[in-house]
């Protein structure tokens, strides 16, 4: 509602838009458009079988690619480094010489027969599966390690034509012969999978003589694999070409039959889905419209084009064991360009296809637009609240590209079943506004759908309203609406500022009452602004361009690299930002606000759990370090050796700590003290700093400093000198008695010596390590050798401590890596019993130049490993005994 009173009906998201009805050339989705097309390359001449260059194809992590070549007898590779073409397998075989006097076969050795193969996989575990036609079976080569491969025999019984491969989540393939319309699945062991079994255990050991073809005996009964023609199913593929396996280990099979993929989980058929794109195509395709394979990448279904000039992309959900493939309304174009057609790859999130005989690219999306030329939407039927309302006038925000054109018509009644009976009238073409949004402070709208048009309504008047919007293109362009508003009543400046005489003449009233609303229009956006004034004043609703002006309220300059969201977080809190400025907890907060990648109000609670993130280390706290073992003015001189238990306390009394000092001196060959000296003795003064250091925790010392430091410490301790002499038996005058001074011997038990021991091990330490502090920043693990970043960090949170930090303290920056620091961290506070970043498993490889000491590992393991993977020359040679041998 505006200053006037005037409302508004609006159409704003998918919900609202989802309450109009549209004809077939509308979509109505967010906003309204008019409906896209798929665009499809013109054919160019007789397409090709898809299925005669359909071999197989795979990518391993490092971006290797390997294929079958037009022969089917050879496995070729293309480097991810030289991208040089050779040939992977078999290997060129070079007739040895036969030296002089040297034994050889009599007959040269026979060519072996080459084989035919069909189908190419990289499994999780980095094995190169092959399937092989002619002797039925797989070649496993294992791409950790160079070698012949293992190959794995299908028993002539079982009928095998290995066609399509797809790798396994987790390690394993999944296997098609289309021949025999059924699929295989081998677990990670490269072992036949079977219903209600165990997979068979391949033998780590075999015959001692042989060559690459040595066969591992399979278990006596050999799994049937999983029929995909069954005729008591509903799922069944008619002609399947392609399998893919999705991430809950169930697969998808191509049927080029009937244009649909059919779901299974092992012999169980799921659920079928068309591919249809009847919706995105202006005519009925002729012919053939899909190819003969299929990927699945991100949530999206590639299959090409029958004539290999495009893909098509589905997005498929799937709610439990069901399938839903949908062509995108966006109607995406992916064109292949010189589609080999040796096959769809899935890879690193992305599908891939082969150009010529060199190259593999990824599937691309090219903007090729196309739209239906016309399509009409009707709003649904508004309610004005009042008979005869005069509906004021109709904005939408979106964009009408140049051969676009939006129409707009209205019927009213005051009856809203009579609505759909009454005449469309047209209403004036939609302009273009210059001067903005009509709504106050209704911030900028970023993107393509930035312009905002209006029109008058010039015969819309009765309770009900019913608007049709006509959408118009050249095929190339479309109107997108993504927002509508609709105000209504009309406030008549005629009405009510001018006298009744200019309402006299009914057409000059009515021409005189819509021009009068072009300056109501104007003047209304005015007022509104000045109605909503408060909100400039507010840090949740204020404008972004005002946030700065508020910050000036505080005499504050916002830092130019913040975003929106953290300059209105800091504007809401700042009175309690300000409020605790200068103590731990607001460097904390300060830290948070200008580092944190997503800070929030939680940051400002009561009890914020601020401990796992920056952390201000006071140095005065490290006093309680066992036994002051890191002496005063050493805290981060390095790690000490401490024994538990050797400190002497004042419990034990003055007579405990002479023996010891007398038992310790003679140990050390000296003369045997009568007394414990509190000062540095003329001689044997490094045995005495070394003894009081280890059993005391301090060497005691008589300077000026500590002179004043002592009396100020009787005197907050005591207060009163009736208290002082009560405890010490000394009578004083006054704390400030220069004659109350350090005892200049051991002083006796009890008070006298309890005040001198804690002064020493916790005033004294406390007053040297005051006022300093380290300001500890954590170091992400996905950051750790980022070093200029480390850098700027550091610099930005000195400039940061240095402007909320008291004035007289001083402090030093750190990096952390959720690691002990010895004598720098407090158990439970500034640490966690968890894995510390010495972890091999946490800590990064060490990369030259870039890493450091203690931080990072010497990477001897590729991180690719599989668990159950064996290295040659590394690791000890272990044999896996299956329960019938352990028998």
């Amino acid at each position: 509602m505006d200053v006037n009173g005037t409302r508004f009906h609006q159409l704003l998201g998918s919900a609202d838009w989802a309450r109009c009805s549209a004809d077939a050339g509308i979509a109505l989705s967010d906003g309204a458009t008019l409906k896209p097309l798929l665009f499809l390359l013109p054919a160019q001449g007789a397409a090709a079988d898809p299925m005669v260059e359909r071999r197989g194809a795979a990518r391993d992590r490092y971006g290797n690619w390997y294929w079958i070549d037009e022969s089917r007898g050879q496995v070729l590779v293309q480097s991810s480094g030289s991208l040089a073409v050779s040939v992977f397998w078999p290997p060129a075989r070079t007739p040895e010489q036969p030296r002089r006097a040297a034994f050889g076969p009599v007959a040269p050795e026979a060519e072996p027969a080459a084989r035919v193969f069909g189908g190419v996989a990289v499994t999780d575990d980095h094995y190169l599966i092959v399937g092989t036609i002619d002797r039925p079976g797989l070649l496993a080569f294992d791409l950790h390690q160079n070698g012949p491969p293992r190959r794995i025999a299908w028993p002539p019984a079982v009928p095998f034509q290995p066609f399509d491969l797809a790798p396994a989540p987790g390690g394993g393939v999944f296997i098609l012969d289309r021949e025999n319309h059924r699929y295989w699945a081998l677990d990670r062991h490269l072992g036949v999978r079977q219903l209600g079994a165990a997979p068979p255990v391949p033998d780590d050991f075999s015959a001692a003589s042989g060559d690459a073809d040595d066969l591992r005996p399979w278990p006596s009964s050999f799994p049937p694999g999983f029929d995909l023609l069954s005729a008591s199913s509903p799922v069944s593929a008619v002609n399947p070409c392609a399998i893919e396996a999705l991430p809950d280990g169930t697969v998808l099979v191509l049927d080029r039959e009937t244009a649909s993929v059919a779901r299974y989980r092992l012999d169980q058929p799921l659920a079928t889905a068309a591919l249809d794109l009847s919706p995105l195509l202006a005519t009925p395709p002729s012919g053939d419209l899909f190819g003969a394979d299929l990927a699945f990448a991100a949530g999206t279904v590639y299959v090409p084009a029958a004539d290999g000039l495009q893909a098509f992309a589905f997005d498929a959900s799937f709610d439990g064991d069901s399938l839903t493939l949908t062509a995108s309304e966006a109607a995406p174009f992916f064109p292949l360009r010189f589609f080999g057609g040796r096959g769809f790859v899935a890879a690193a999130g992305q599908a891939f296809y082969d150009v010529g005989d060199r190259a593999w690219v990824p599937i691309v999306e090219q903007k090729r637009p196309r739209f239906t030329v016309q399509g009409s939407l009707f709003s649904p039927i508004l309610d004005g609240n009042e008979p005869g309302c005069v509906w004021h006038r109709l904005l939408f925000d979106g964009c009408v590209p140049p051969g676009a054109t939006v129409e707009v018509w209205t019927r009213v009644s005051d009856d809203k079943s009579d609505v759909v009976s009454q005449p469309w009238s047209q209403e004036p073409d939609p302009q273009p506004r210059a001067s903005g949004p009509e709504l106050p402070l209704l911030p900028a709208i970023a993107g393509g759908d930035a312009q905002l048009f209006e029109l008058l309504f010039q015969r819309a008047k009765g309770r009900y309203l019913q608007v049709r919007i006509r959408l118009s293109g050249d095929g190339r362009s479309s109107p997108r609406l993504r927002a509508l508003r609709v105000w209504y009543p009309r406030f008549s400046y005629l009405e009510r500022y001018l006298p009744a005489v200019y309402r006299d003449d009914i057409d000059s009233a009515s021409f005189l009452d819509r021009f009068l609303a072009n300056l109501e229009g104007l003047f209304t956006s005015v007022e509104d602004k000045m109605a909503v004034a408060q909100l400039l004043l507010d840090a949740r609703t204020a404008p972004p361009e005002a946030l700065d002006w508020l910050a000036s309220f505080f005499g504050v300059a916002l830092d130019p690299a913040w975003d929106e969201g953290r300059r209105r977080l800091f504007l809401r809190h700042a009175m309690q930002f300000f409020a605790m400025r200068g103590t731990v907890r607001g460097l904390t907060l300060a830290l948070h606000l200008a580092l944190s990648d997503c800070p929030d109000d939680s940051l400002f609670a009561a009890a914020p759990d601020l401990t796992e993130s920056f952390r201000i280390l006071e140095w005065f706290k490290l006093r309680e370090t066992p036994a002051l073992a890191l002496g005063a003015g050493e805290v981060f001189s390095g790690i000490r050796t401490l024994t538990q238990g050797s400190g002497w306390t004042p419990d034990q009394g003055g007579a405990a700590l002479l023996s010891r000092y007398q038992a310790a001196a003679a140990a050390a060959g000296l003369a045997s003290p009568s007394s414990f000296p509190v000062v540095e003795p003329d001689t044997n003064g490094a045995f005495w700093e070394s003894f009081s250091q280890s059993v005391l925790g301090f060497v005691p010392q008589a300077g000026a400093f500590e002179q004043r430091a002592f009396r100020n410490f009787l005197a907050r301790r005591y207060r009163r000198p009736s208290a002082f002499a009560a405890a010490w038996g000394e009578t004083i005058a006054g704390f400030d008695d220069t004659g109350l001074s350090l005892p200049t011997e051991l002083p006796r038990d009890g008070a006298p010596l309890r005040d001198w021991y804690q002064f020493f091990a916790i005033a004294v330490a406390c007053a040297r390590l005051a006022h300093r502090f380290t300001v500890l920043l954590p170091v992400p693990a996905r950051e750790a050798f980022a070093v200029d970043l480390h850098q700027q960090r550091r610099q930005l949170a000195t400039r940061i401590v240095n402007l909320e930090k008291p004035a007289h303290t001083l402090f030093d920056v750190k990096f952390y890596w959720a690691m002990f620091r010895i004598g720098a961290a407090r158990l439970g506070v500034d640490t966690l019993l968890d894995k510390g970043s010495r972890a091999p498993e946490l800590m990064p490889p060490v990369v030259l130049d870039q890493a450091f000491l203690a931080e990072s590992r010497l990477s001897t393991v590729p991180p690719e490993r599989a668990v159950e993977r064996s290295l040659e020359g590394q690791d000890p040679l272990q044999k896996r005994m299956t329960p019938e041998k352990k028998s």
